[in-house]
């Protein structure tokens, strides 16, 4: 007798399938993720979760144990967070917010309300004074500094308002250094040519420095960068602040596509409430965090 067994990494990515006989051992387990896993022995390619999920519903339950609903699993889990800027007076605090697996959410909010510091915070770029920031059932918040520039490298894609992009480096070198801080292989040319394709550049701008490049291309540069090591997570801040009405449309369609193709877990943060017709969910920041008046941090 045989069966087919599907491996899911604890990033809720499928990793692959194959047939293996009831004698052969395998190594059944509840992941940190909560996810069912069983090892066979060394990974295989990734797809998108969609396939998973698909494999799910053929594939046979092994030994009794149960597969969670990955729609219903929370990625990101804020408890009790606190958090002051030195000098300042204001304490920003957040008692509880949870987003699940494959949220789109438009976070939208006034300029100073704490939108930036917001993600500042789910990237680990800052870090809270008192609280927990879970990410992916790591606990991010507590995780050293190297390590959590690590996680963040392949677990987080951020899109920047300035981009952040080296003006001197090719638009190649930029994307290849988001997969090394990862520990990742640099993609290859053919990589790299699917990736800007799907982001309608020409494969020509692979070559150009980032500085040679128009607000719209260095923008879609931007999100290449971010996506280049699969992440299970999108955050992305005022992207569309220095575009017409025209390209703006066509980015937000263009990025919720790529987000939907993988499943990404979208956190999007503007104060044009006009793009919150591309995402699922409408959220205020001022529903996730209050600022208090305390004595300088």
């Amino acid at each position: 007798m045989t069966i087919t067994v599907i491996s899911i990494d604890e990033s809720y990515r499928y990793t692959g399938e194959l047939e293996v006989s009831d004698s052969e051992q395998t190594n059944c387990r509840i992941s940190a993720a909560g996810i069912f896993c069983i090892d066979i022995g060394k990974p295989l390619h990734w797809e998108p979760i969609q396939l998973a999920q698909k494999a799910i519903n053929q594939t046979i339950t092994v030994m009794n144990a149960s597969l969670p609903n990955l729609a219903e699993s929370a990625v990101i889990q804020l408890n009790a967070v606190s958090f002051c800027y030195p000098q300042s007076k204001n304490t920003l605090r957040i008692a509880d917010w949870q987003v699940k697996q494959g949220e789109r959410i438009f976070l939208h909010g006034k300029s100073g309300s704490g939108k930036t510091t917001l993600l500042n915070l789910l990237s680990g770029i800052l870090t809270p004074e008192q609280g927990s920031i879970t990410i992916l059932d790591e606990p991010f918040s507590a995780l050293t500094e190297s390590k959590r520039d690590r996680f963040r490298a392949r677990h987080i894609g951020v899109v920047f308002q300035q981009f952040n992009l080296i003006s001197h480096l090719t638009v190649a070198q930029n994307i290849r250094l988001a997969a090394h801080f990862a520990g990742n292989l640099p993609p290859n040319n053919d990589r790299l040519k699917t990736l800007i394709n799907a982001l309608h550049l020409p494969a020509d701008v692979l070559q150009k420095k980032a500085q040679q490049l128009s607000v719209g291309q260095q923008q879609r540069v931007a999100i290449a960068r971010a996506l280049v090591n699969e992440p299970e997570i999108l955050l992305v801040d005022e992207p569309t602040s220095a575009l017409d009405a025209d390209a703006r449309d066509a980015f937000m369609t263009l990025l919720i596509d790529l987000c939907e193709a993988h499943n990404t877990t979208l956190i999007f943060v503007s104060h044009d409430q006009s793009l919150s017709k591309y995402l699922t969910s409408r959220v205020s920041v001022n529903d996730i965090l209050v600022f208090e008046e305390t004595n300088a941090c």
